[in-house]
């Protein structure tokens, strides 16, 4: 959703661009996360660069230190 103030993107999931919900480690999970954000910003003219917050949602701990490398 694009307002005056900001862009807001929410809910993006590991997903190829095909839809397909991938096998894969969470670095490479996590990274197709942010590579949708990245296009979703592109396509309402903005940037990572601009990105204020971020949260992140895991299903177990265990791999924390592990998506944020």
């Amino acid at each position: 959703m694009s307002t005056p103030m900001g862009i807001f993107v929410s809910g993006q999931l590991p997903a190829l661009p095909s839809g397909e919900l991938p096998n894969g480690t969470i670095q490479y999970k996590t990274s197709l996360c942010i590579e949708n954000i990245k296009a979703i910003l592109k396509e309402a003219g903005s940037d990572i660069s601009q990105v204020v917050k971020v949260n992140a949602f895991i299903t177990d701990m265990a791999n924390f230190a592990a998506m944020n490398e």
